[in-house]
C-alpha cells in the first residue's frame, strides 16, 4: 500500500491533484483506509526467523565440537541408542519448528498481498497500467447503475446526503464510464454535500458541466461552491448539489477558522436551505472533510466550537428575515364598515398566522434542523475506541447524537470504516430526520456481471474509495 501523506503535505506530481489511476490507485485516496500498524516489524521479524533457522545447523556442529574435545567416557550400548533417539527427535523437531516458520511466513505474505510484494509489484510499467485501466473501464460499462438497486420511497421526505466523490478534477470528470455512475449516484439526492473537488478558482465549467449532466428538464439542478481551502498548495473545495426546482439557497458562509485557533485544515462550510413548497421545511448543513491525522481534535471542534456559532448566526437570522414575505404595502384610510368586518374576521382567523415563507420558531423543540456532515476520518486508527467513546460524551452533552454508527461501513476498500457521518440535533432527530442509510452502490455488482468480486471491487474504486451518506428529511 502507498504510504500515505498528511493533507497539508500532499502535492500530486502531475499538477491535477488526481492520480494516473492506471494502476488502480486512482481511488486510493489520502484519508482512506489507515495501514495496519506493525506490519513492518512483522516483516523484519520474518527475516530475523529465516536468518536463526539457517544459522541453526551451524550452532549444533560448534556445540558438537566443542564435546568432542572433552575426555571421552565409556557409555553402555543403550546410552548411545537413547542419544540418537534423541538428537532424532531434536532434529524432527527442527525441522518441524522450520517448516511452520516457512507456513507461517507463507501465511503472513499472502494474507498482505500487495504490500509484501510491493517491490515486485511497482512500479508497473505502462503497458501493465493500461492493461488494468482497461480491465476496470470494461467491468464499469457492464454494471448496472446503481439507482436500479437503490429505491426510497420519499413521497412525504426529501433525501440528503453527503459524499467524498475523490479526486474530482478535470481527469475523472473527462471519463465517461465513471462519469455515468456518478452521474446517477447524484441524482438520487435532493441536496448532497460533495467533498474532494479538486477546480482551481476561476475554472467553474467543470462543476457547470456536472449539473448540467444531472439535471433534467423535469428535476433541475443548482449549486453552491466554497472557495478553494487547504493550508498549502494542496488546496479542495465543499460543493452543494440541489433540486432547484424545490430548494433554495438562503445563507452561505464559510466558518472563519482564525478565531477558533486554526483547528482546521479545511475550514467547514455552511449552507442553509429553504423549501419552496413547504414554507415551514428549512435545513442549514455543515460540511466538513477532516484531516485524517487529526480527526479526533477536529470533530471535538466542530462539536463545541462551530456548532454553537451555526446555531448562534442561524437564531439571529431567523429573528431578523422573513424569508420571502412579501413587501407590505401602504394601506388606505378604512372606512367604520370595513373596520367592522376585519374585527369580525379576525375572531374567526386568530388562532392562524400567515407564515410567507418564514421558517419554524428556533427557540422550540422543533426549531430549523442544523446537521454535520461529511468524510470526518471518524474511525480506525484515525480515531480509536478510547477517542469515540470521550466524543460519544460530549455529543451527548451537547444534546447531539450521530447519525452513521460507529459499527458501519462507509469505505469502498476492503475492512469496516466508518468515516462518513452525520450529526444530529437530539430535539429535532425525531421530528425531521427519518432513516438514515449507508448506499453500498457497487452492491450486487459481481453477481450482475458474473465476474471476479475481487476485480469489481477494484473496479468501484476508480469511482470512488468512499460510499455515500443519507438521510430522509421529513416534510410533514
Amino acid at each position: 500500500m502507498p504510504k500515505k501523506k498528511l493533507d497539508d503535505e500532499y502535492i500530486p506530481s502531475d499538477g491535477s491533484y488526481e492520480s494516473d489511476g492506471s494502476d488502480g490507485s486512482e481511488n486510493e485516496e489520502i484519508d482512506s483506509k489507515p495501514k495496519t500498524k506493525g506490519r513492518s516489524k512483522k516483516k523484519a521479524a520474518k527475516v530475523n526467523d529465516s536468518d536463526e533457522i539457517s544459522n541453526d545447523s551451524a550452532s549444533v556442529d560448534k556445540h558438537q565440537n566443542k564435546k568432542d574435545k572433552k575426555p571421552k567416557k565409556l557409555k553402555d550400548s543403550s546410552s548411545d541408542e537413547d542419544k540418537k533417539d534423541k538428537k532424532s527427535k531434536k532434529h524432527q523437531d527442527s525441522t518441524s519448528d522450520e517448516n511452520k516458520k516457512e507456513n507461517k511466513s507463507k501465511k503472513h505474505q499472502d494474507s498482505n498481498n500487495d504490500e509484501d510484494t510491493k517491490d515486485k509489484k511497482s512500479p508497473l510499467t505502462a503497458a501493465e497500467k493500461e492493461a488494468n485501466a482497461e480491465e476496470a473501464e470494461a467491468i464499469l460499462k457492464k454494471v448496472p447503475l446503481p439507482s436500479k438497486n437503490h429505491k426510497v420511497n420519499n413521497k412525504n421526505s426529501c433525501i440528503i446526503g453527503a459524499i467524498n466523490i475523490q479526486a474530482f478534477g478535470a481527469k475523472k470528470s473527462a471519463n465517461e464510464t465513471v462519469m455515468r455512475i456518478i452521474v446517477d449516484i447524484l441524482q438520487h439526492f435532493d441536496i448532497i454535500l460533495c467533498q474532494e473537488i479538486h477546480t482551481p478558482k476561476g475554472n467553474e465549467k467543470i462543476i457547470e458541466d456536472l449539473v448540467a449532466s444531472i439535471s433534467t428538464s423535469s428535476t433541475p439542478y443548482s449549486y453552491v461552491l466554497s472557495e478553494p481551502i487547504g493550508r498549502n498548495s494542496y488546496q479542495e473545495r465543499y460543493l452543494y448539489l440541489y433540486r432547484k426546482n424545490n430548494w433554495k439557497v438562503v445563507d452561505k458562509y464559510i466558518i472563519d477558522d482564525t478565531k477558533l485557533g486554526d483547528k482546521f485544515i479545511r475550514e467547514p462550510y455552511v449552507a442553509r436551505f429553504q423549501h419552496l413548497k413547504h414554507s415551514d421545511v428549512g435545513i442549514t448543513l455543515v460540511g466538513c472533510h477532516t484531516q485524517p491525522e487529526k480527526a479526533y481534535e477536529e470533530i471535538q471542534a466542530l462539536v463545541t466550537n462551530v456548532y454553537p456559532i451555526v446555531k448562534k448566526n442561524l437564531e439571529k437570522r431567523t429573528r431578523d428575515i422573513d424569508i420571502g414575505q412579501p413587501e407590505k404595502k401602504k394601506e388606505e384610510p378604512l372606512s367604520r364598515l370595513n373596520l367592522w368586518l376585519r374585527s369580525l374576521l379576525c375572531c374567526f382567523s386568530s388562532s392562524k398566522k400567515a407564515s410567507y415563507g418564514k421558517t419554524r420558531e428556533v427557540d422550540s423543540e422543533s426549531s430549523e434542523p442544523i446537521v454535520m456532515m461529511g468524510d470526518f476520518n471518524a474511525s480506525g486508527s484515525y480515531l480509536n475506541k478510547s477517542e469515540r467513546g470521550v466524543l460519544d460524551e460530549l455529543l451527548e452533552k451537547r444534546n447531539l447524537l450521530w447519525g452513521i454508527g460507529h459499527e458501519s461501513d462507509t469505505t469502498v476498500a476492503a475492512g469496516d470504516s466508518a468515516y462518513d457521518r452525520f450529526i444530529f440535533e437530539q430535539s429535532n432527530k425525531d421530528k425531521w430526520i427519518g432513516n438514515t442509510r449507508v448506499w453500498r452502490f457497487d452492491d450486487g455488482w459481481a453477481d450482475s456481471i458474473k465476474e471476479d468480486p475481487v476485480k469489481v471491487k477494484k473496479a468501484a474504486k476508480r469511482v470512488t474509495d468512499h460510499y455515500a451518506i443519507e438521510f430522509d428529511l421529513k416534510l410533514k
